[in-house]
């Protein structure tokens, strides 16, 4: 790996420069050349999420701390990931958290599951109501050799009739968002180790309205 040249970073008023220290030569070939002005070597907390409800997929995000005192632009960013090129993205780097995340794509290694639970999605009338529930079995399972931190979301329906009325029933653990019916999971996987997640909900509506449901 090629070192970077000498630079000198001057901060003015609303602008940062990095300036070449000592003089650099570039051969008159015709060919394109890339210098590093700038290395920088980041500590980064490495995370996977996962949605299953729209993607079967894991996705590795490296969160990257108090990442502005790096001066960063923003951009298109190449991503290289244990040596190899893993695509590109795009450096947010006008936000205003604190923790720059960066994605690194999909990883077969994680195994995500989502599918219906037969046992508990049933239709039973009580009076002048009718109850749904529906039930879902979620797996994750680390085909890896070390452990890993997997945040997983999922969802149940809102309500925005008050004749309609949707209840969690077992949500495993899960931190429910009452106002989005947004569900997370935040999980630690052993390596070789796999998690089974119940997500069920009830729905209780009038006969006369017309609910459907997943």
């Amino acid at each position: 790996i090629a070192k970077a040249v000498p630079t000198t970073v001057i901060e003015n008023q609303t602008t940062v420069e990095i300036e070449v220290a000592t003089p650099y030569s570039i051969k008159s070939n015709g060919e394109k050349l890339q210098v590093d002005l700038k290395r920088h070597q980041i500590e980064a907390i490495y995370e996977y999420y996962a949605v299953p409800k729209l993607d079967k997929d894991a996705f590795l995000v490296a969160q990257i701390v108090n990442w502005d005192q790096y001066n960063l632009l923003e951009g298109e960013a190449n991503l290289y990931f244990e040596d190899a090129y893993v695509g590109r993205t795009i450096l947010e780097a006008k936000s205003l958290q604190d923790t720059l995340g960066i994605s690194l794509g999909r990883d077969k290694n994680i195994v995500i599951g989502r599918e219906k639970n037969e046992q508990f999605s049933k239709r039973r009338t009580i009076g002048s109501n009718v109850v749904e529930t529906r039930g879902f079995k979620i797996i994750a399972r680390n085909k890896k050799s070390q452990s890993i931190k997997l945040t997983i979301f999922d969802q149940i329906p809102l309500s925005v009739v008050s004749d309609i009325i949707v209840s969690p029933v077992e949500l495993t653990s899960g931190e429910l968002d009452i106002k989005t019916g947004k569900v997370t999971w935040e999980l630690t996987l052993e390596g070789q180790q796999q998690k089974d997640i119940n997500l069920q909900y009830e729905v209780k509506y009038p006969k006369r309205e017309r609910v459907i449901l997943e």
